[in-house]
């Protein structure tokens, strides 16, 4: 079957390069992965810190709370980008029973 340019392929026949750019996508994502891991870790274990710190030796660390902040937006940032590439995105179903 010849291809021609413009026209759909039937259902269930792969794309031409369409592996190429899934695996090309997926090694795309695993840094983005992996940053958004270091970062979920990095939240956790400085609000430990900043928690011990405040409470237990009574002399707070003022940068963690900005840091933490900042860390926070940059995960829901990488983590919308991951949805997208999953296709798993948020879907608000309350306006469509509406």
């Amino acid at each position: 079957m010849s291809e021609v340019p413009g026209v759909i392929p039937e259902v269930g026949q792969p794309v031409p390069g369409e592996a190429g750019l899934a695996r090309t996508g997926r090694l795309m994502m695993k840094p983005v992965e992996a940053v958004s891991a270091a970062l979920l870790v990095v939240i956790v274990s400085l609000l430990l810190v900043g928690v011990a710190s405040r409470y237990v030796f009574s002399k707070p660390i003022i940068w963690i709370d900005e840091v933490v902040s900042i860390s926070f937006i940059w995960i829901a940032m990488l983590g919308s980008a991951i949805a997208v590439h999953r296709n798993e995105h948020l879907r608000l179903t309350a306006v469509l029973v509406l």
